[in-house]
């Protein structure tokens, strides 16, 4: 038997936080390896594709979107600083059906995100009549909010 832990699923065939993302990060994988397909590296200039400015050139790409220098302009704070880089790297064929595939992808780590914003609610939840008077839950560590805020470890 798996010395893993169960944080709140009660049997080992429910779905808890850590599953979920597993799950999301795969397919955050999926849509790298899916841009690298279309010889976009973004990746390699932006350390997190899902971050707000990835998400922005994604979704440019998917509506149609195909100038670099365009799709550069879209970072935002730090990355704005690798403008040049990240207009060669935008350089690629992204076609009809990556734009399809990469909206499933994003659909789906959405639907992750949303499904570890609800555990988490309904685990704290759980567990606030457990929690000292005058204290606020401490059921999560600063790293296991900040991991379930931002998706990433």
């Amino acid at each position: 038997m798996s010395s893993k832990s169960c944080s709140f699923p009660t049997r080992l065939s429910d779905p808890g936080p850590e599953d979920h993302h597993r799950e999301r990060a795969r397919e955050i994988q999926r849509l790298e390896k899916l841009l690298e397909d279309a010889f976009i590296k973004l990746s390699s200039v932006a350390s997190n594709i899902n971050g707000v400015s990835g998400r922005l050139m994604l979704q440019a790409l998917i509506d149609g979107q195909d100038d670099p220098a365009a799709l550069a302009q879209m970072a935002k704070r730090k990355l704005r600083q690798k403008i040049p880089e990240l207009t060669e790297a935008l350089n690629g064929r992204f076609k009809d059906h990556h734009r399809y595939l990469a909206a499933l992808f994003l659909r789906r780590i959405d639907a992750h995100t949303a499904d570890i914003n609800d555990l988490r609610s309904r685990i704290e939840a759980a567990i606030d009549p457990f929690a000292r008077p005058g204290s606020s839950n401490t059921y999560f560590s600063a790293k296991h909010r900040r991991i379930l805020a931002d998706g990433d470890p």
